[in-house]
């Protein structure tokens, strides 16, 4: 008795990161993969995150300045934090 998730048919997304391109991946993908297709390598309109979570991160973060890469990842986390986590 798995959970229900691990019992779907998973879905392997790469885009064209140099990690992805690697010979051996590539191998590994044709060889493993038959329904593999590209993915686009930059492409914002396919993200589901973009349109929901993001958005509201980065209202919430954007709303003063940060001094710091960590001061802004605080603020972040912070934000996340306070979403629901089904949303």
């Amino acid at each position: 008795m798995g959970h229900r998730a691990l019992r779907r048919r998973p879905i392997l997304q790469q885009d064209e990161a140099p990690a992805h391109l690697a010979k051996s991946i590539q191998y590994f993908c044709l060889a493993n993969l038959p329904d593999a297709s590209e993915w686009p390598a930059n492409s914002p309109e396919l993200n589901a995150l973009r349109f929901s979570v993001w958005v509201i991160l980065e209202q919430k973060a954007c709303q003063r300045k940060h001094t710091s890469v960590q001061a802004l990842r605080k603020c972040l986390e912070k934000a996340r934090n306070e979403n629901p986590q089904d949303y």
